[in-house]
């Protein structure tokens, strides 16, 4: 729901940002990948996908885990949990037990900490087609310590649920991808640009862990809006 509406309401004045943003590719440090549209296209059609997505069970969460939410005593190493949201974007009190597990690894894997600390450089050029080149400007090692460390505590939490990793890198991509429009402001949009291009990296190498077991799309309407509800109601009523 939040891609749909950040990025349906893009103010013009950013008109690098939308150029990335409505760009079916974009080649980012060298790589081609699939853009916002082809995200949009995949949550919306691949009905497996989705199903392979579907956390195995749901569980109580904190829902904004990331490491400016941890307190830690230096000396006995106790730490504390501050700021919990308690509810997610639909209004349970219980998630996906990796959607924790993505948040904070928005902040190592997907560079946020260092892209809100203005640790990096982006470029852009959108003729003939959309080239985005960005460099992390400060020691990655911490962020890899801790993303590597997070990931094999995930893999202990998924226990037999075979497709945990797919979910954790969908749902860090998709976390990013979802914030980028927030930081635009009238100083630039060049974080928006950042955390926008490492979010579609992450997504797409979760699609292309994800291995497909058929061939089949569909057609997966969210029921958000009041023309949602319509669109349901009219497929419904074709095959009935």
């Amino acid at each position: 729901p939040k891609i749909q509406t950040r990025y349906s309401s893009l103010s013009e004045t950013a008109s690098e940002f939308n150029s990335i943003a409505e760009a079916e590719e974009v080649t980012v440090n060298g790589k081609q990948i699939g853009g916002v549209p082809k995200v949009k296209q995949i949550l919306k059609k691949d009905i497996e996908f989705l199903g392979r997505i579907e956390p195995s069970r749901m569980t109580d969460f904190h829902g904004d885990f990331k490491p400016d939410n941890i307190l830690v005593d230096q000396e006995s190493g106790d730490f504390i949990l501050i700021d919990p949201r308690g509810r997610s974007e639909i209004g349970t009190t219980t998630h996906d037990p990796m959607y924790d597990i993505a948040k904070f690894l928005a902040s190592t894997r997907g560079y946020y900490t260092a892209l809100k600390s203005g640790e990096f450089v982006v470029s852009v050029e959108t003729e003939p087609s959309v080239v985005v080149n960005y460099d992390i400007e400060s020691d990655l090692t911490p962020y890899q310590t801790v993303t590597k460390t997070v990931l094999k505590q995930a893999e202990k939490i998924a226990g037999d649920d075979v497709d945990w990793r797919v979910r954790v890198d969908t749902l860090t991509g998709l976390l990013l991808i979802a914030n980028a429009p927030v930081h635009i402001n009238g100083d630039g949009d060049e974080m928006a640009v950042a955390e926008l291009v490492r979010g579609l990296e992450l997504f797409n190498q979760a699609v292309g862990r994800f291995s497909a077991r058929s061939e089949r799309d569909g057609n997966v309407i969210n029921i958000n809006t009041g023309s949602d509800l319509k669109k349901a109601r009219d497929v419904f009523a074709q095959n009935t």
